[in-house]
């Protein structure tokens, strides 16, 4: 009951944070610096518009047909009308970043599957002397697309992953968060921090999570170029509609370093305990079933669980691009169907953003899910994006997209493999291209 006090108290502050007077230069780097820029640089705030005409060829909504299969849509042909704006702008002594992005689309000869994404990302970085700075952030976000099809790539540290959904259907979210990161000497820095968010999924079928963190951290720099530490989180899930709950407790040790300029390596490693409870389906004895007259009963599951944990990430920038990639095994909270799970995932990416005429992002996701207590299959989704955009003039660009995933499900009812194309017309003023990640 304390800690979720002290947390909640943490959580009310994030929103003021958002009006006090942005002031100055910080020394010291937020968890959340990295919003609003793009291929690794900071990006004066920038608009964009555009039209679509979008071809999809496998959603897959949460619905049976009158036989008891999942509905195949088959290919659609649409339009789609997007805005959204990106930047960060750095003051005197704080910086304020903002990533947005919404989209309209419409099917004409299959209306019933009209939607539309929206996606927001706002941090606000505070340093308030020499020896602290605070760091907050806040992000909510709809989405109707089990994976994030369109011009602007998910978030990988989002708490809804596009890379981990089954079915395309409306996933509504809430976080926010808030850090204090304080230099206890030249070299010796300590965080605390924690959030709160809230996962909501339209179809009763699928299900929600409520969820907040506590963290905390020491961080010591060996040299101008590495720094290691430790860091502890305690994480607690709350699935609606008494499905369960799960607290988990992760213990990691940090280690980062920067080649030259440009070049960030970082990896950690550790290992998780979990309490995990709630209830499944098991099928009953044949002799027991045929006197019932049902094949299976609601029980209740209690699981303990100690597992390790890591993570790898390497980052490479150029002049007017960066170059990415992660491998992760971690704890989530689940897609719906999975709820408390151990994810496992690898991801790469790269992004350019050209002075003139050219803009380019590509990028690859896999991730596969084990859960923790559930008696079922991992799950395991394979997704691609790519985007190309061409500068004409007067802030028209010619944009083209194409997004691919496989999931890895056992049901022959189900479309595996989906993806989709667009091509369109974007208006941002200025003459730097727009940039997609």
């Amino acid at each position: 009951m304390l800690k979720k006090s002290l947390f909640l108290l943490l959580s009310m502050l994030c929103p003021l944070a958002f009006a006090q007077s942005f002031g100055g230069p910080g020394v010291l780097s937020g968890n959340n610096g990295s919003i609003g820029q793009r291929s690794g640089q900071d990006v004066d705030l920038k608009f964009f518009v555009n039209a679509n005409s979008i071809y999809d060829t496998g959603l897959t909504p949460y619905a049976v047909t009158q036989q008891g299969t999942l509905v195949r849509p088959g290919a659609l042909k649409g339009i789609e009308a997007g805005l959204g704006a990106y930047g960060k702008h750095t003051f005197r002594r704080s910086s304020f970043g903002l990533d947005y992005s919404g989209n309209f689309r419409h099917y004409p000869s299959a209306s019933r599957y009209d939607g539309s994404n929206q996606q927001l990302r706002l941090a606000y970085i505070y340093q308030k002397s020499r020896k602290l700075l605070l760091d907050f952030s806040a992000s909510a976000g709809t989405q109707s697309f089990g994976t994030a099809f369109g011009s602007v790539p998910g978030q990988t540290d989002a708490i809804v992953s596009g890379s981990s959904l089954i079915f395309d259907n409306r996933t509504s979210y809430l976080q926010t968060s808030v850090n204090a990161r304080y230099a206890l000497s030249g070299r010796t820095t300590m965080v605390v921090g924690g959030d709160y968010y809230t996962i909501h999924r339209q179809s009763s079928g699928l299900v929600g999570v409520n969820g907040y963190s506590l963290n905390g951290a020491i961080n010591h720099r060996l040299s101008r170029n590495t720094i290691v530490g430790v860091s502890y989180q305690h994480s607690h899930y709350d699935f609606p509609r008494a499905f369960g709950e799960a607290d988990i407790n992760t213990y990691s040790g940090d280690w980062s370093t920067t080649l030259g300029r440009s070049l960030v390596l970082a990896v950690s490693g550790g290992v998780f305990l979990s309490d995990v409870q709630g209830v499944q389906s098991t099928a009953l004895d044949p002799s027991i079933a045929a006197l019932l007259g049902i094949g299976s009963v609601q029980t209740i599951f209690y699981q303990k669980n100690v597992m390790p944990v890591g993570r790898a990430s390497i980052t490479k920038l150029f002049r007017h691009s960066s170059l990415s990639g992660q491998v992760s095994r971690s704890v989530m909270n689940g897609n719906g169907i999975y709820l408390t799970s151990r994810q496992e995932q690898i991801s790469v990416g790269y992004s350019y953003t050209g002075f003139r005429k050219w803009s380019l992002s590509v990028g690859g996701t896999t991730v596969k899910l084990d859960s923790l207590g559930q008696n079922l299959l991992p799950y395991r989704q394979y997704s691609a994006s790519s985007n190309l955009g061409y500068n004409i003039r007067g802030g028209f660009q010619v944009v083209a997209t194409y997004n691919r995933r496989y999931q890895d499900v056992l049901a022959n009812s189900f479309l595996r493999d989906s993806a989709r194309v667009s091509f369109g017309i974007y208006w941002s003023p200025g003459s730097i291209p727009i940039s997609f990640h």
